[in-house]
């Protein structure tokens, strides 16, 4: 049996192959929402060949080593994108792979996330939580 490349359970219907974030998987159709489907005669082609990412104009880029920090307000501004999206915070938490309570602080400005966990909140809700050392 096929098992998801993103989740790792078992495909037991027909897999899909998505394109997220430049790489080609098989997944289930409940992940295939998390990436855009893409033809066998699209997977042949550059996508799996090209090495550069494509470049998503509304999310900021940063060099793999830039130094970026938190912004300050960064709990105002995941709470009102959250209910800008109109998810509570249980559905953000379970798109995100993350604990209620994680989001609950996050919110409240009790835990500061890892730049790995703002990375995710970022692509998720489209806002801004790092920016450059020097902007803020």
């Amino acid at each position: 049996m096929v098992q998801c490349e993103v989740c790792g359970n078992p495909i037991r219907s027909q897999s899909v192959t998505v394109l997220i974030d430049g790489a080609v998987f098989r997944v289930c159709p409940p992940c295939s929402k998390l990436g855009k489907p893409v033809t066998a005669q699209e997977t042949d082609s550059s996508i799996t060949t090209s090495k550069e990412k494509p470049h998503d104009k509304s999310q900021p880029s940063y060099p793999p080593d830039a130094e970026v920090e938190l912004r300050s307000d960064y709990s105002k501004e995941v709470k009102q994108a959250r209910e800008k999206a109109g998810l509570s915070q249980e559905e953000i938490g379970a798109k995100l792979n993350e604990k209620l309570s994680v989001i609950r602080h996050i919110e409240t400005g009790k835990l500061t996330p890892n730049d790995a966990l703002a990375r995710k909140i970022e692509h998720f809700l489209k806002i801004r939580l790092l920016l450059p050392a020097e902007e803020e």
